[in-house]
Formats: C-alpha cells, structure tokens, sequence
C-alpha cells in the first residue's frame, strides 16, 4: 500500500470509522482519543452503530470461558450513546439514497454511503478486501496505515 499523506485532505481530514475500528477497545481508545485532539474528524452512521451493538453484545462460545458475551445489549447500546454524545457531529443520517450508488461488497455498501454522504475522502476499516469498486475518491485504509499518516500530518 502507497503511503498516503493527509495533508492533501481538508484539516482535520475526514475519516469514516467501520464497525471494526470501534470493536477492538484498545483501537477505539486509540482512535476516539485522536479525534477528539482534533487530528480527524470520525463520522458513523446508526447502521455502523447498529452492527457494533449486535457484533459486542452476541453470545459465543469458547473452549475456555464457555459460553459469553463480551458486553450485554444494554451496555453496547449505552456505548454508542456515549459516542454519539462525545462527538456530536459524527452521526451521518441520509446516507441511505446513496447506496445504490455503491458497488462493493453488500453489507458494507452503507458505509461507503456514508462517507458519500458526508464527503468523508478516507474510509478507516480492518476489512479492504469488501471495499473494492468504491469511488475513486474514497481512500480505504487500515487503522494502523491511517494512525501513521496522522502522525506524518
């Protein structure tokens, strides 16, 4: 992957955060902890919010702890309002005209839509492979590939 500077994008450049940026506790601390110094500006939609609350709050099972959820549907629920609260002008709402427009992977057309939307240019996602065919001015990047551009900012 080319490196990519950010200083070509508006300040503070505009970043879509999937669902799987916001799973992983430490990646979310890491990210949110970032946005809110202002190095970007994190937008989501209530559909990434939707599959964040079912992704943290389902049952697995494991050999080891046997059967548990990570944190119950109260407390994902609470989570994304807490976010919502923390940075107010994340939530993209209208997005929903724009994924027909899309032509990646299916379940993750919305949030293609949403950075149409908000004119979000950088998509951050642990998942590229189901964001092929997206516009050419959408950049899809790994977390760890967008937390070194900021640095570079």
């Amino acid at each position: 992957m080319s490196i990519l500077k950010l200083s070509s994008f508006t300040s503070p450049p505009k970043a879509v955060l999937d669902t799987n940026t916001l799973f992983q506790l430490a990646l979310r601390d890491i990210l949110l902890d970032l946005a809110f110094m202002k190095f970007f500006t994190p937008y989501w939609s209530q559909g990434i919010f939707d599959e964040l609350v079912n992704t943290l709050s389902r049952w697995r099972k494991s050999k080891r702890r046997g059967v548990y959820q990570i944190i119950s549907h109260d407390e994902a629920v609470a989570l994304c309002e807490d976010l919502d609260r923390r940075f107010p002008v994340a939530m993209v709402y209208g997005y929903e005209p724009y994924i027909q427009q899309t032509h990646n992977e299916m379940d993750d057309r919305h949030v293609v839509a949403v950075a149409i939307k908000c004119e979000a240019p950088i998509i951050v996602t642990t998942n590229i492979k189901d964001f092929v065919g997206i516009p050419e001015d959408i950049t899809v990047m790994l977390p760890d590939d967008f937390l070194c551009a900021l640095f570079r900012l």
